[in-house]
């Protein structure tokens, strides 16, 4: 939905998006770049939301979670993503997750690995960044864990662990 009147009148924007959108994003530097993520990837529209265009380059993973953005670097998008919907994460391949990073406001996407399990079993479900800190994000995952970075993505560490699973998913291991 977009109004551009203070919120008076309300329009559907949606030619070329996915109707699950999971989250959208203005660019701090430009308000005519809407990044929206949804359960088929990410889409991008450049002219204020009037249009959107697939922009998954670099991803193999769709489901994605929100897109974090800071003020001070805004070409670089983060996000996460599982390899499937809801459905799928109870099975033993989990839900398959890689975490992501844009340094072009979402055109082209590079997977994250240093400091991350070789395959991550639970999904992404909370993406924050730190509003001191452009370079720091947290992914909560649905078994209670947490991973930080303070890089930029460049490396991970795993900080919390043992917070209640979210919506009671665990991944089933044989």
């Amino acid at each position: 939905m977009r109004s551009t009147d203070g919120g008076e009148t309300w329009a559907t924007i949606k030619d070329g998006s996915e109707f699950d959108s999971h989250t959208v994003t203005v660019m701090p530097d430009n308000a005519d770049v809407i990044v929206s993520t949804s359960g088929k990837g990410v889409f991008r529209s450049s002219d204020g939301g009037s249009h959107f265009v697939p922009a998954s380059d670099g991803m193999t993973r769709r489901y994605t979670a929100q897109l974090v953005v800071h003020p001070d670097a805004p070409s670089v998008l983060f996000t996460a993503a599982s390899a499937g919907p809801p459905a799928t994460w109870r099975g033993p391949q989990g839900a398959n997750a890689e975490f992501y990073r844009s340094d072009d406001q979402g055109q082209q996407w590079s997977a994250l690995r240093k400091g991350l399990p070789e395959t991550i079993l639970p999904a992404p479900r909370a993406v924050t960044g730190d509003p001191a800190a452009a370079g720091a994000l947290l992914i909560g995952m649905t078994d209670g864990s947490v991973y930080l970075t303070r890089d930029f993505g460049e490396s991970f560490r795993q900080i919390i662990t043992g917070l209640p699973s979210i919506f009671g998913l665990s991944v089933v291991h044989d």
